[in-house]
């Protein structure tokens, strides 16, 4: 697929919030507005869900194309396998699990995992569903991420600036001893590729310690690996070469600047797969430069009129309806310029995980969030992904 009301790119404030909107937390605004606040609970039984008939495609090596699945409302843990059974139902044949680890704000040091409704899995749950992934075939990956408990203004974890003189040091101790954790539970769950870091910005030029770590990870991990950064921040890492994949959140403006691109009934197709077309041309002239694939390792669009246009924004604001063919559109767009990732990985992309597989909502007029169950792009992918199949 991939968080930020504070827009990621320019720093401006989306409806006068100021936290990391894609993983569901709102601060100071509870429970009652987290992203999965259209909860519809009669749908945990899709047909899809069980019909084991519905084998994965095989494509090559880790990667492929899959769907990140957001492991944080623990709740019901059900769901999730209902979930990841959808995600092979559809033709994917991969998984990424993404779930936080966490830290006061972000001048705090004290990174750490969290457990309980609103916090996270326990350790057993997300070994639980890690396997279930594998379970069913599919090439599965862990990508956790850094969520803050009492974020300050508009604080997200692409701006980390730890307090004090000894701040940096102490916050990449703390940060070392979580990602041991994960890497013990991706052991543990056998997976096939693990995400260092994900669109910690303000900690890609510290190259010495990224290598440090990743060297860490490497002796004890035996799968891929790769650091998921901004769609417009590929250029600043220079740890490429210590990871086998570039990770790429890739929430691109597809109007281009264009005044028109809040509007559903303006919005070309053409238009949109052209400037995917320019997207994949630059990412793989830096593939080729770096002799590194690309990893595709957030992709998606809210149900929203200006889904395409600022897909890292999904807080719809008041008296903002669901607009579920801007989603569409930004798929086929996607689709038509990647058409030949469907038949397995190229030279220089390794594949792609969408984001995401909501599993607390099932499409309709309410569902302006990211997922696509339910909605017109769910054919669409089927039909991609499964070679015409309805």
């Amino acid at each position: 697929m991939s968080l930020w009301i504070d827009g990621r790119r320019s720093g401006e404030s989306w409806h006068g919030a100021g936290v990391d909107v894609r993983d569901g937390i709102l601060a100071d605004v509870g429970d009652a507005t987290r992203m999965h606040d259209d909860v519809n609970v009669a749908t945990a039984n899709r047909a899809s869900a069980s019909d084991d008939k519905n084998e994965v495609l095989n494509r090559e090596k880790s990667g492929g194309l899959g769907f990140g699945i957001n492991l944080h409302h623990t709740e019901s843990l059900w769901r999730y396998r209902a979930g990841v059974d959808e995600i092979v139902a559809i033709g994917c044949d991969a998984l990424l699990v993404v779930t936080p680890a966490w830290q006061t704000d972000g001048g705090s040091v004290d990174v750490r995992m969290e457990s309980g409704p609103g916090r996270g899995p326990t350790r057993e749950q997300l070994v639980e569903l890690l396997r279930y992934g594998k379970s069913r075939g599919l090439r599965v990956g862990l990508m956790p991420t850094v969520l803050f408990t009492n974020p300050r203004g508009n604080e997200w974890r692409g701006k980390l600036h730890p307090a004090g003189g000894d701040g940096w040091a102490l916050w990449w101790l703390a940060y070392r001893d979580v990602i041991d954790t994960f890497v013990d539970i991706a052991i543990e769950a056998d997976v096939d590729l693990f995400v260092v870091g994900s669109e910690l910005l303000s900690t890609e030029k510290h190259t010495g310690r990224w290598l440090d770590l990743i060297a860490s990870v490497r002796e004890r991990f035996a799968g891929e690996l790769t650091y998921s950064t901004n769609w417009d921040h590929y250029h600043t890492p220079k740890f490429w070469d210590a990871l086998d994949a570039i990770g790429v959140s890739a929430y691109y403006d597809l109007t281009a600047g264009r005044d028109n691109g809040e509007t559903d009934g303006a919005l070309d197709v053409e238009k949109l797969t052209e400037r995917w077309d320019g997207i994949r041309e630059d990412l793989s002239q830096f593939s080729q430069e770096r002799s590194k694939p690309i990893l595709l390792t957030e992709l998606g669009y809210p149900s929203l009129p200006w889904g395409v246009k600022s897909p890292w924004n999904y807080v719809r604001g008041e008296n903002v309806k669901a607009t579920h063919e801007v989603q569409r559109l930004g798929y086929e767009a996607f689709i038509k310029a990647f058409d030949d990732l469907a038949d397995g990985p190229t030279a220089q992309f390794r594949g792609v995980f969408f984001y995401q597989w909501d599993v607390y909502a099932d499409g309709g007029p309410s569902d302006t969030g990211y997922g696509v169950a339910g909605k017109p792009t769910h054919g669409v992918l089927k039909r991609w992904l499964r070679d015409g199949e309805e």
